[in-house]
């Protein structure tokens, strides 16, 4: 049985008339809208990027959700429309895709790594008891999906310290029923083909409830202009294209639905594995809402499960082998091997199976036969 770890080809398996997993006949509205943008020639910062970001904010319940090029690019706009800079510090995770810790470079701040849990996510008590030179600022990440140490932070919310949550994984996640677009002080999310809800090619949102930092963002995002020949801060080039937003917005229609799937997919890996040796799930939390961008577990000889997995037809994935702070390019902050144990000992192990709701019951049984199967016979 061939089990693919991408599905983006499995979207629409007649192109270019068929129909989404739920029915809906995306294609001929998405198509239907690019030949509407053609016609009318709204490509920058258009209808439908306004569009868009009425739906998410719709959506997720916030006041202000604002398109960008990309999700790195989210949480560097984000930083810049609060100030932050040279001399100050973002506490963030050295577990996550190099995006996280590049946006916070690129404002010129300096990066500080704290530990993660079992759960993947930061551990906000060392997060406060990081030495920071400068004004301290955090930049959780919600991956996998889940929301990051939100008891936690939540605790911590009258402290006065900005967040800028990296939910570049986790449209739509939950806490207790509250979106996680929906707490803190901002939220960034990637639209990356590889996303949940994606647009096709690069793109971002940037979520808050300030509308102050909103409007910021949206001059920052298109070289700092009001109008179209009025600048009122030097900006940046940052927008997200009218082509973009037009596969995302009619994507988001289905996020209820892939996210169901995605979860109980999920729920159906966690019944199969729990009591695999070799297999260590992290702790689930009821009163959450993962939504599983990646079904992340720690596999005992991994390298050689990764092989038994291959040659059985199961693609399978790392995310990420080399924590951010062990790689050449940030090698200037100053870490060594061993200064963040748990994250470490994690990246030895961690390996991501496919999780996408394009997947039957039965290739997910076959996935996990195959892996009790190997733990059995190794």
């Amino acid at each position: 049985m061939k089990v693919s770890y991408n599905y983006l080809q499995q979207q629409f398996p007649n192109p270019p008339l068929g129909k989404f997993r739920n029915g809906q006949n995306l294609v001929r509205d998405i198509l239907h809208d690019i030949y509407r943008l053609v016609e009318t020639g709204d490509y920058t910062l258009g209808e439908p990027v306004r569009r868009l970001e009425e739906a998410w904010q719709d959506k997720f319940h916030v006041r202000h959700a604002v398109g960008v090029s990309n999700g790195t690019d989210a949480l560097f706009l984000a930083m810049k429309a609060k100030g932050i800079g040279p001399g100050d510090e973002v506490v963030t995770v050295p577990n996550s895709f190099l995006a996280t810790a590049g946006a916070i470079v690129q404002t010129g701040a300096t990066v500080r790594f704290v530990d993660v849990g079992d759960d993947y996510l930061m551990q906000f008590g060392k997060a406060w008891e990081t030495h920071c030179h400068g004004q301290r600022f955090f930049s959780p990440v919600h991956l996998t999906g889940t929301p990051s140490s939100v008891s936690e932070r939540m605790g911590l919310s009258s402290r006065p310290n900005f967040h800028i949550g990296d939910a570049a994984q986790a449209v739509g996640a939950e806490w207790h029923g509250i979106s996680i677009a929906n707490m803190g002080d901002v939220a960034c999310y990637s639209l990356h083909p590889l996303k949940n809800i994606h647009c096709w090619q690069d793109g971002g949102l940037v979520c808050t409830n300030d509308e102050n930092l909103a409007n910021t963002v949206r001059l920052l995002r298109n070289h700092g202009l009001k109008d179209r020949d009025t600048c009122v801060i030097p900006g940046y080039n940052h927008r997200l294209s009218s082509m973009a937003a037009i596969p995302a917005y009619h994507l988001l229609k289905t996020v209820d639905d892939l996210t169901g799937t995605r979860i109980a997919n999920a729920h159906h890996y966690d019944d199969g594995l729990y009591d695999c040796p070799g297999i260590t799930l992290p702790p689930r939390d009821p009163d959450i809402k993962q939504v599983y961008h990646t079904y992340v577990v720690q596999a005992d000889d991994r390298a050689e499960l990764l092989r038994y997995l291959e040659l059985h037809g199961i693609e399978a994935k790392i995310h990420y082998p080399i924590p951010i702070h062990l790689q050449p390019g940030f090698a200037h902050l100053g870490y060594e091997e061993g200064d963040f144990p748990v994250c470490e000992e994690q990246a030895k192990h961690i390996i991501s199976l496919p999780i996408h709701e394009y997947l039957t019951p039965d290739q997910i049984d076959y996935v996990i036969e195959s892996i009790r199967a190997f733990y059995e016979h190794r």
